[in-house]
């Protein structure tokens, strides 16, 4: 894959457009490259949403060379995939290290057991699911900047949000009340 440096210019302009085309044309081969390292499934897709959003978001901006930009992304695909690897053969979740306990919660906090929940609640979603509730919560994007990412309405997105979230609630009480 190339990436040009018109493209570059408008991704760093912030044109939807671009980013839309750009993620498009993009997201198999960096799935193919994460997937190489974490083979296939939901991490390596949700790897490769957070490069790419990060890459359109943040890094493009301060992207000296445009001609450098597709390497750029391999080596980053490659380190932020085997850093995950890392993590999960060290028994560590995804999730739960982005999330910082409260300042005041005590010792007899049970934080862990939330987001074991939740991460398991997660994985009965649809990857396209967990990734517009990863961009939207994670990264804090519109539904109309979701859909332009991964294809769909703002109206689809929302549909697909509140369908997640229903599940997502459903599966928590189903297993607060089994424990």
């Amino acid at each position: 894959m190339q990436i040009s440096a018109e493209t570059v210019f408008r991704l760093q302009q912030g044109d939807v457009a671009t980013r839309r085309d750009f993620w498009n044309s993009g997201f198999e081969p960096v799935l193919a490259i994460c997937s190489r390292v974490l083979g296939q499934g939901p991490t390596a897709v949700d790897v490769t949403t957070d490069l790419l959003n990060d890459f359109m978001f943040h890094y493009v901006e301060n992207l000296s060379n445009p001609h450098g930009a597709w390497s750029y992304i391999k080596l980053m695909a490659i380190r932020r995939s085997v850093r995950e690897r890392q993590r999960l053969l060290n028994g560590e979740r995804f999730d739960e290290l982005r999330v910082s306990p409260p300042e005041n919660a005590g010792a007899n906090a049970e934080p862990p057991i939330l987001m074991t929940s939740l991460e398991k609640c997660m994985e009965t979603l649809t990857p396209k699911a967990q990734s517009a509730l990863r961009l939207k919560y994670r990264n804090g994007l519109s539904n109309e900047q979701i859909g332009d990412m991964l294809g769909g309405t703002k109206q689809y997105i929302g549909r697909l949000m509140q369908k997640s979230l229903t599940l997502i609630r459903e599966c928590l009480q189903r297993k607060a009340v089994a424990q």
